[in-house]
């Protein structure tokens, strides 16, 4: 007997995707602190403090987007500002092509993570640029970080936040392929359909 899989309601999958991202911070500020008990050092300290910080952003965060009209479409480099706002990074973020094209503000939460993702394997305190170049039907996210260890479907397996952007797209026209740059660092690749 086969059966039918359950489509998930679209907002319960951008939850799914800020539960991953707020898991992760406090998943490093649990760590950070245990750290900082046992060695003392204030780079622990730090860095649970950025994490609790981080949190406290993607709630309010996550608030504000449920807030959203999810049918509605606004300007690319809207979305790239409210992420570059949210982050409250020194990340370097070069956009380029159509800049003014409209597409959904899922794209929001989207970004946010492939930015999160970025910082955390990127294996770089300082120095991380992320690069957005939108064209007509496809948005190319790259980083010059680590690049991408994990085989193709391994990066999308289901509860990962890759797998739920991949489910996102489903839903939303748009598909998600990841690659490494041939100089170094991720590539993401979201082909509208």
């Amino acid at each position: 007997m086969t059966t039918t899989p359950t489509t998930k309601p679209l907002y319960l999958m951008i939850w799914e995707l800020f539960f991953h991202d707020g898991m992760n911070k406090l998943n490093t500020a649990m760590l950070s602190s245990e750290l900082a008990q046992i060695t003392q050092e204030s780079q622990h300290y730090e860095k649970n403090e950025q994490s609790l910080q981080g949190m406290e952003s993607l709630m309010k965060l996550y608030n504000q987007f449920m807030r959203i009209d999810h049918t509605a479409s606004i300007r690319c480099s809207k979305v790239i500002d409210e992420v570059n706002d949210m982050l409250g990074k020194d990340i370097e973020i070069s956009v380029k092509g159509l800049t003014e094209t409209k597409i959904n503000p899922i794209f929001i939460a989207i970004f946010y993570n492939l930015i999160q993702n970025s910082i955390l394997h990127s294996g770089q305190e300082n120095g991380l640029v992320v690069t957005i170049e939108i064209k007509e039907s496809q948005i190319i996210f790259s980083d010059n970080g680590k690049g991408i260890k994990e085989k193709g479907n391994d990066l999308f397996a289901p509860g990962h936040a890759l797998g739920i952007i991949r489910e996102l797209g489903k839903k939303l026209g748009f598909t998600i392929e990841a690659s490494n740059n041939p100089d170094g660092g991720a590539r993401f690749s979201i082909q509208f359909i």
